[in-house]
């Protein structure tokens, strides 16, 4: 696939008259899952859906949105010990959370999935009849797959979305790439994340690359993102420099990053509709 510059990556284009019970975000890779994950609480926080909030990884990240729940992975102790159910098992819980999906239509279930839990989500999927019990409940799935430029994330993205398609054909199955207009210029026309868009049958929602100080900040700061991106507002700027211990400048890129983040998602995802309460 021939280069394109950030700004003419095939745009968001999904039906608007669906409405959207689940979001999932998977990459067996390293690349940024939480933070999508964190864009994605705060986007539908804001709009007034009542999230159903579930993590594989252990990490506090989605505290000022309300309690998440954790799903356990085996451990090696559970496979060597003959517990060859233990992933099963765990997962239980996460999909009764479905059941009820039907009866409430202002509920959105959203799963951060960890690395390794990314490797069996599509078998999950598949042998809890995922794809059909959220058609059942008139609602479909948003599966986001994160993207960067390195080449491992990128293969990570291609094989992920090639099995959430298979698994879960009646949704959509959505890259998210995070990077810099550098960063693409720098890629040969044969890089996996060009197979990736070529890929992306409903197009992406791209986000912006970040700074490391900004991204560890994030990381740090129990607060919802709305709350603290506004560099100008010396309320947020005094928030960020608590939690983080940042000065001014410093300070001011994470409420920067946060308001990008924000607005780039929104700006994505916004014209499609369903994300409307009660849609």
């Amino acid at each position: 696939m021939k280069k394109l510059p950030m700004r003419d990556l095939p745009h968001l284009n999904l039906p608007t008259d669906v409405h959207i019970g689940f979001v999932g975000v998977c990459n067996p890779k390293k690349s940024a899952k939480t933070t999508v994950s964190t864009i994605v609480i705060n986007h539908f926080t804001d709009l007034g859906r009542d999230l159903s909030l579930w993590q594989q990884d252990a990490h506090g990240r989605f505290k000022a949105y309300g309690k998440s729940q954790r799903i356990l992975l085996a451990t090696a102790s559970d496979v060597f010990g003959g517990d060859a159910a233990a992933d099963l098992k765990s997962h239980e819980p996460f999909g009764e959370d479905f059941e009820d999906l039907g009866e409430n239509p202002n509920k959105l279930i959203v799963l951060d999935c960890s690395g390794p839990g990314s490797t069996m989500i599509g078998m999950l999927f598949k042998i809890g009849r995922f794809n059909s019990m959220l058609v059942d409940a008139s609602c479909r799935g948003l599966l986001l797959v994160p993207l960067r430029t390195t080449h491992d994330i990128a293969e990570g993205a291609l094989s992920m979305i090639a099995e959430l398609k298979l698994v879960m054909p009646d949704h959509f199955v959505v890259p998210v790439p995070i990077c810099s207009e550098g960063e693409l210029a720098g890629l040969a026309d044969n890089h996996p994340f060009w197979k990736v868009i070529e890929a992306a049958s409903h197009g992406v929602i791209p986000l912006p690359l970040i700074s490391p100080s900004a991204a560890a900040g994030l990381e740090r700061i129990d607060r919802r993102l709305t709350e603290i991106a506004d560099p100008g507002s010396r309320e947020a700027l005094a928030i960020i420099g608590a939690a983080t211990g940042y000065k001014r400048f410093e300070a001011g890129g994470v409420a920067s990053a946060a308001g990008d983040l924000v607005a780039s998602f929104a700006e994505a995802i916004d014209p499609m509709g369903f994300t409307v309460p009660g849609a």
